[in-house]
């Protein structure tokens, strides 16, 4: 197949082309990143072996002309809360008018079925669990309104055009290459930084929460599994909506047992009250009108788990790999790319 991925620098972006080439060699890749959230560090491996093109999305008629790709993986977005949160102009141009781009490039070069990277976090403030695809929708925060609007995009697109389009909504994600550096990194890899450099990790609130985590690898047998049933379709105009998670939920506290276990060291904790969490964005805080504190202690406590069997039925697809054999995966990759 021939594969087009916005965001390849990226954690899945990155991991995806790697996983494709693994499986199938003679696969093409295209990858395009504006490098605002990747690292070239993460293609090394297979830069060799694709083409990666430095650039934005806007610009993608451009970028590749009038190619045609078997499957457009769209991985390319803003993806940490408060960033999108400081600056909303920002995370609508890129979450969800970028779609536009990718949804007028496929039409113009017939690129019939796309992926798009949804979240699970468009089911912030629900009460049902597991929380089906069909459950209500109403957002306060900016990166999951994004994430559903883009989603109600591109099934207007399907509609009206034929493009077939996967949403996947996308739950905890883990992996040995996610991102350790950023601002406010992802739970897993700040805790495992911490760890390895035997700092304490400041955390927020009981560490009770539980949160719904998949591991990349299954992350991406469900691209692809996508991609190729899309592919095999002869018809267009179909828009599918599917839950990437486990299905069972798992505590920070649990979490953290884990990694003392297969690292088998002990992390330092300080707690700190959970509406404190986005403290190190203070543009949030020092403006005429703030953003509700209560908003966040309510994302930072919020219960997460993910209802499988719609992605099991379309895709025969679930997760398999176990969170402590994940988890071990992780620590030993982090032991080699964080300095001490």
């Amino acid at each position: 197949m021939n594969y087009l991925i916005t965001g390849i620098a990226g954690f899945v972006g990155s991991s995806l082309a790697r996983a494709i080439l693994a499986k199938h060699p003679d696969a093409r890749i295209t990858g395009i990143d504006n490098m605002s959230f990747g690292y070239r560090e993460r293609l090394a491996d297979v830069i060799d072996r694709i083409e990666f093109i430095e650039g934005d999305l806007v610009e993608i008629d451009r970028l590749l002309g009038r190619r045609h790709f078997d499957s457009i993986v769209h991985c390319a977005a803003i993806a940490p809360l408060p960033e999108c949160q400081r600056d909303s102009h920002r995370a609508l141009s890129q979450n969800v008018a970028i779609c536009g781009s990718i949804a007028d490039y496929a039409l113009a070069s017939g690129s019939r079925d796309i992926v798009f990277f949804s979240s699970g976090a468009i089911y912030e403030g629900t009460t049902q669990f597991p929380t089906r695809e069909d459950t209500s929708i109403s957002t306060s925060l900016i990166y999951p309104t994004t994430k559903y609007i883009a989603e109600q995009y591109f099934e207007a697109m399907c509609r009206s055009h034929g493009l077939n389009v996967t949403a996947i909504r996308l739950f905890n994600l883990y992996g040995p290459h996610q991102d350790y550096f950023r601002k406010q990194p992802p739970l897993i890899g700040y805790l495992l930084t911490s760890l390895i450099r035997d700092q304490p990790a400041v955390l927020f609130s009981s560490g009770e929460q539980c949160r719904d985590y998949v591991y990349i690898d299954d992350l991406l047998e469900l691209v692809q599994l996508s991609a190729r049933q899309m592919k095999d379709s002869p018809t267009g105009g179909r828009f599918v909506a599917v839950n990437a998670g486990s299905g069972v939920p798992v505590s920070v506290n649990a979490i953290i047992g884990m990694l003392e276990t297969v690292s088998g060291r002990q992390l330092k904790i300080e707690r700190r009250p959970a509406a404190q969490y986005w403290d190190k964005y203070s543009e949030l805080f020092d403006r005429p009108i703030t953003i509700d504190r209560a908003v966040i202690e309510r994302e930072v406590n919020k219960h997460t788990q993910a209802a499988i069997e719609k992605a099991r039925d379309e895709f025969g697809w679930t997760a398999k790999v176990d969170l402590q054999d994940g988890l071990a995966a992780c620590f030993q990759h982090a032991q080699r790319i964080i300095s001490l």
